[in-house]
């Protein structure tokens, strides 16, 4: 027996009290109906381990149906001052798939792990339970002290194993789950000294760090910043510092972003006065009258929905990587979801680390089917010991290959889910065209009317329409053609600074960088003028791209608008 089994072993026979059991429901194990379920403890947040209290070191193994008992009722009553890991096995297996022992070391001090088998065990465990909770054959979960999960079951995310390489892999998930709700002060148990390095590289979901005084260390994005992947935190030859567990030789950089504050960062995203800005932005909530969204961790900006476009619940969703627009309102900017276009450039998300890389990215704006924890299921696993010529072996692999194509389907829905609401904020934009087929009237004229009518309406609040209405404007005659056979800019695009145009809000914007049409690129050029007076201005519809695309109009005496063409950056026709 190798040393990793017997340590496994000891672990299994190590029991301690009935209170302190581990379960998972079995394969067939029911959920009872919420309303059979206790009453459960409200949510109220989360609070240190009490002082001079630890969790045990020693693996728990669940041995009855009374432990798995005790032990559901002790997670509900929220009566664990640390996070509970909870490590199931499979059925028809002696031991986890997930290596128990290699997650106790690595969570030693920070939360209490528990084992269990499938059996009368898991459906004792499954009926104490609140739907959804529950965790059985070979899958595992991170139980947090603050019962949260009580309330949303998803913050304690299932971990399922299929076989020991798997298993492995999956430890690494279940180690980070505990560093993301461990009470931050339970963090230092180990001796410690404070170092410095430079960043190697990311492998996995660890970075890599070369210490000045010769070792190795890895950096932890849990204990950096939650929620966010250690490549969107580190890059290589990045300069870092922090305090060393000089057990586990995890590096503790959290100290460094001190340097960063979050508050700065979201003021200085603003343009200067007049000027809009696209920026990155990760929605945190969703409610009929808001949608919340962070520039950077912490820090929420709340958009009310009005600005952020029609059906807001059904285009957002919590986790969203999307683009807002910084937009001049009075004498400073808000932030709105309901403008922002394909072809409309972002600037860079701000480093949460010194030095460090963008922590959102244009390509997180775009879902990828192949994202998700239920994707990788592996069909050609390693072999467990399961005979598949006999009835029970047979039943095993079948559901294994039952919950793998299940998995699968649950990512790629996910994934068109994520993609259908890209693609749904993305038709919408330029104020809410989306709804448009571009065929309610059978004249190209009538249609283009109504269609800037549709953008004024999505593109103002209704507290701005009246100060700021669409002024009398006319179609010329080459004005649509241009706008047909112009490639590279979208008509929703064009629709929106149609509208800022008409509502004189071009004249208050730099980026429209709006300006009178020259006879000549010499200076002091007089402006291009008509015989009856019309002046003609121009206006970009891009910027920051080649051939970048520009709107033509004149200004007539009389105030009359006349919509000229659209146009090339270097085709200088009115």
């Amino acid at each position: 027996m190798s040393k990793r089994s017997q340590k496994r072993a000891r672990a299994r026979r190590n029991h301690a009290d009935a209170g302190g059991a581990a379960a998972a429901s079995s394969a067939t194990s029911p959920a009872l109906p919420p309303e059979s379920a206790p009453a459960t403890p409200a949510f109220d947040g989360l609070a240190a381990t009490p002082p001079g209290q630890v969790p045990p070191s020693s693996i728990t193994v669940v041995e009855d149906a009374a432990a798995a008992r005790d032990l559901a009722q002790r997670l509900r009553a929220r009566s664990f001052p640390w996070p509970v890991v909870l490590i199931t096995v499979a059925s028809g297996q002696e031991e986890p798939f997930i290596p128990a022992q290699d997650v106790a070391d690595q969570v030693e001090g920070l939360a209490q792990v528990y084992v269990m088998p499938t059996g009368p065990q898991s459906w004792a465990f499954s009926n104490e339970m609140p739907p959804f909770t529950q965790v059985y054959g070979g899958a595992s979960r991170v139980y947090a002290p603050d019962g949260r999960w009580l309330q949303d079951p998803y913050a304690s995310p299932l971990r399922m194993a299929f076989s020991h390489p798997d298993g492995v892999r999956k430890s690494d998930l279940l180690v980070s789950d505990v560093f993301a709700v461990a009470p931050v002060a339970d963090r230092s148990s180990h001796p410690v000294r404070t170092v410095s390095g430079m960043v190697e590289g990311v492998v996995a979901t660890r970075g890599l760090v070369s210490l000045s005084d010769g070792g190795m260390a890895s950096v932890w994005a849990e204990l950096t910043v939650t929620g966010v992947p250690i490549e969107r935190l580190l890059r290589p030859q990045q300069a870092v510092s922090g305090v060393l567990d000089e057990t586990t030789n995890r590096l503790d950089i959290s100290a460094m972003r001190g340097e960063v504050v979050p508050e700065r960062v979201v003021a200085d995203s603003r343009p200067a006065p007049g000027e809009h800005r696209h920026v990155l932005v990760r929605v945190e909530s969703v409610t009929a009258q808001e949608v919340t969204v962070a520039l950077v961790p912490g820090v929420p900006v709340a958009v009310p929905a009005v600005l952020a476009g029609p059906d807001a619940a059904e285009a957002f969703a919590a986790g969203d990587v999307v683009a807002a627009t910084w937009w001049p309102e009075g004498e400073g900017h808000e932030l709105r979801l309901d403008l922002w276009e394909e072809d409309d450039p972002i600037a860079p998300a701000p480093a949460l680390l010194p030095d460090g890389p963008p922590w959102l990215t244009e390509a997180d704006t775009h879902p990828d089917a192949a994202e998700g924890e239920e994707a990788d299921g592996d069909a050609s696993r390693e072999d467990d010991g399961i005979d598949p010529s006999s009835p029970l072996g047979a039943e095993i692999l079948e559901l294994r290959r039952s919950v793998e194509e299940r998995s699968r389907e649950v990512a790629r829905l996910r994934a068109e889910r994520a993609d259908l609401r890209r693609r749904l904020r993305a038709g919408r934009a330029g104020g809410g065209s989306a709804v448009l087929t571009g065929r309610e009237f059978l004249d190209p004229v009538e249609q283009f009317r109504f269609e800037v009518h549709v953008a004024w309406a999505g593109r103002i609040p209704a507290s701005d329409k009246a100060r700021r209405p669409l002024r009398r404007y006319e179609i010329g005659p080459d004005f649509l053609t241009s706008l047909e056979a112009l490639q590279g800019v979208s008509r929703s695009k064009v629709l929106g600074v149609v509208v800022e145009v008409l509502t004189d809000l071009a004249k208050e914007l730099a980026g429209r960088d709006l300006h009178r049409l020259r006879e000549s690129a010499a200076g002091g050029a007089a402006a291009v003028t008509r015989e009856d007076g019309a002046v003609c201005y121009r206006a970009a519809l891009q910027r920051e791209t080649a051939s970048a695309r520009r709107l033509h109009y004149w200004e007539r005496p009389d105030g009359v608008i006349e919509l000229s063409r659209v146009v090339k950056h270097d085709d200088m026709t009115p």
